[in-house]
């Protein structure tokens, strides 16, 4: 399957060959991400990239965590030349082969000069590298070396460091092509023990000669949690502190992304979950990241495992259950010791089965490379679970990628479907329930558009979403990539035959079947939302409709179910209740959608409605009469849930009996949740500094 994203290889357009077929994605360059892993990928075609661009390296580092690569791919620029030594009478610093390595003690900076110098073996096994040149050193202490021609070259150069004496075997213990400088001199670290010999290479990347300078040795004590056995304990949830200064390359190594110089943290988790641990908040390095089951040294397969999702920060979310050991693996791409900095770590619960995946903005689209029929959807629902869906809000394009996908007036269809028996979040066996004929509006603006549709009662999972017939080179499917948290709750399938239609009535019929996106190496969920009537609440409150005021700052909800839009244009906020609301065995909560990322968040509690609603900040209050502050939480990702049972939360009716107001049976009480939003939108006062959800009222039993 080739497809092509928008920012894959921060070239718009790049072919990337993941199976059989074709699919066109087109990828950001704002966002430039190189996530480049697909298990159903072999690597190959290093050699085929003509330069050491930006994207080249990424197209690099695609290949080496498994991707294929074209073997007809064209990165710009000219093809480079591969230059061989002279050999014979050239001066050359440094032993030519291996047999003849030239010996160097102690620490400090050390001469060479490959001029002259050929290709020898063992070959350097990283960057294309030749032209190389050997010393022998043995190291004065234990520790680990960090051996560099960071400050005596500007060359573009390739280094390996082997162990043993004489010419070696086996792997290096370490190899780099480019640390410092751009795409120049290179600087690796590795383990040492005094008195133990070891083989230092020195070479040019693509063989190229790059004559006199100086590298450098220098050897510094371990990092204190270097070896997983000696994993630095942190406890509970929050932000924690790395260095990986001194840090070598371990066992077991990370097992994506190339990574290195790692260091090895323990946490029992402290509630039942889904685990975030990130790097996204605490470094701008090149990192990897890793975490495994059990306590000390792991073994068999990670729980998770990312090289790039911010940038080229890391983040991987895993399930977790209270009280059970994991281990955290935090190291640099390709080896490169990233210092210091933090990694944040929350357990958090997925949002109610009809809660919005996506923040409403796009940042990637994705089309198939030749053309024809995609269809995307979003994942809602659980197994076994009811809901009643009264409405599906769909938006097309993309406001960063104006002009990529299919004009406004474009034929399409709206689409409800219900997973099968497996009830595996997999569309492939679903069964197609609602399609609604329709055309492509308000594209390339992030727009919801709401398709209403007669109450449709489902148990189970379900998938809404839509798709677009298009030609070669437009992009159609719509990506948020910012958001993402919980893997595979976004799947796209078609025809990439130029002008085919896709079977839309049995997805895996189709020429290429359901992939999710986080398979293809690009987390993401695309624009698509259902509007539920589902659990023991029903929703008022729709700003600007049936007579509820409109928002005051002009910032109207994308969509039905929404408050106010917010500063960070999510579309507004929306609120969803599940559990029981029998005052006998009271296991409501509610969970919202949509807020600003990381809001401070009261739910709040009303014994009246407001009807017409009144303004509230940035937003519209219809939760009115005896106002109670029932819980104040910090939102992930956009999204809060109250009460949090795993952390200990009271009741909801026992936290207003605290509050002083007792709830009893046959009685309703009105909530909402507003939170924090400091950047005032036009057309408010200065003070408006918070926004809110709808409304959802509860009859308590």
């Amino acid at each position: 399957m080739n497809f092509r994203l928008i920012a894959t290889l921060a070239v718009a357009g790049t072919t990337c060959s993941l199976a059989s077929a074709s699919v066109n994605s087109n990828v950001n360059p704002k966002i430039a991400q190189h996530t480049y892993t697909n298990s159903q990928s072999s690597a190959s075609a290093l050699q085929s990239l003509p330069e050491k661009s930006e994207a080249a390296i990424a197209a690099r580092k695609f290949a080496a965590s498994g991707g294929v690569l074209s073997p007809l791919l064209q990165i710009g620029g000219q093809r480079r030349s591969n230059p061989t030594g002279t050999g014979g009478s050239l001066p050359i610093i440094g032993g030519d082969d291996c047999s003849a390595a030239v010996v160097v003690s102690g620490l400090g900076s050390f001469p060479y000069d490959t001029t002259g110098a050929t290709s020898g073996v063992p070959a350097l096994t990283c960057g294309l590298g030749g032209s190389d040149v050997w010393f022998s050193w043995v190291a004065p202490s234990s520790g680990n070396c960090t051996f560099s021609l960071c400050a005596g070259t500007s060359a573009d150069s390739v280094i390996a460091a082997w162990a043993g004496s004489g010419c070696p075997g086996g792997v290096p213990l370490a190899c780099n092509d480019d640390f410092c400088a751009g795409f120049g001199p290179s600087q690796v670290t590795f383990a040492v023990t005094a008195g133990s010999n070891y083989m230092l290479q020195i070479g040019g990347y693509n063989g190229g000669v790059i004559g006199a300078g100086t590298f450098s040795l220098n050897v510094t004590p371990s990092a204190t949690n270097d070896d997983c056995s000696a994993a630095v304990a942190v406890v509970g949830v929050g932000t924690f502190p790395f260095d990986t200064t001194g840090a070598t390359t371990g066992l077991p190594a990370l097992p994506c992304g190339l990574g290195g110089s790692d260091v090895w943290f323990s946490w029992v988790a402290p509630s039942t979950g889904t685990a975030l641990f990130t790097l996204c908040n605490g470094t701008t390095a090149d990192s990897v990241i890793a975490a495994w089951a059990g306590s000390g040294c792991p073994g068999g397969t990670a729980l998770a495992c990312n090289d790039d999702t911010c940038n080229f920060q890391s983040q991987v979310t895993f399930q977790v259950t209270s009280g059970s050991s994991y281990m955290l693996q935090i190291g640099g791409f390709a080896g490169g010791v990233i210092g210091t900095g933090t990694f944040d770590l929350s357990v958090i619960q997925p949002p109610a089965p009809c809660t919005p995946w996506d923040d409403g903005s796009t940042e990637n689209l994705l089309g198939w490379t030749a053309g024809g029929d995609m269809v995307w959807l979003n994942r809602f629902g659980a197994p076994g679970q009811q809901n009643t869906v009264g409405s599906v809000d769909v938006a097309w394009g993309s406001v960063m990628f104006p002009g990529y996908s299919t004009g406004n007036g474009t034929p399409t269809d709206v689409f409800i479907y219900q997973d099968g028996v497996s009830q595996d979040g997999d569309p492939t066996d679903a069964t197609l329930l609602v399609s609604i004929p329709t055309t492509v509006s308000a594209v390339d603006t992030d727009t919801y558009v709401n398709y209403p549709i007669a109450p449709l009662s489902i148990t189970g999972v379900f998938f809404v979403g839509s798709h677009l017939t298009h030609t070669a080179g437009q992009f159609v499917a719509p990506m948020d990539q910012t958001t993402h948290v919980f893997a595979d709750t976004s799947y796209f399938f078609g025809d990439n035959t130029p002008g085919a239609s896709a079977n839309y009535a049995n997805p895996g019929a189709n020429i290429q079947p359901p992939f999710s996106f986080d398979s293809i190496g690009f987390p993401a969920q695309v624009l698509a939302r259902v509007n539920c009537i589902t659990g023991p609440a029903t929703y008022l409150c729709d700003p600007g409709t049936g007579g509820v005021l409109a928002c005051p700052c002009s910032n109207p909800a994308t969509g039905s179910g929404r408050g106010c839009d917010n500063s960070s244009a999510t579309g507004g906020a929306s609120i969803s209740g599940t559990g029981s609301n029998a005052l006998a065995t009271p296991t409501l909560s509610f969970t919202t959608a949509g807020e600003k990322p990381t809001a401070t968040t009261i739910l709040l509690q009303g014994t009246a409605v407001l009807s017409s609603g009144v303004a509230f900040g940035q937003g519209v209050r219809c939760t009115g009469g005896v106002l109670k502050r029932l819980y104040v939480k910090t939102a992930v990702g956009g999204s809060v849930t109250a009460p949090d049972f795993g952390a200990g939360d009271a009741n909801i009716p026992a936290r207003s009996a605290t509050l002083g107001d007792v709830i009893s049976a046959g009685q309703s009480r009105w909530y909402m949740a507003y939170y924090r939003d400091p950047s005032v939108l036009g057309g408010c006062s200065a003070l408006s500094t918070f926004n809110s959800t709808t409304t959802a009222e509860v009859q308590w039993q």
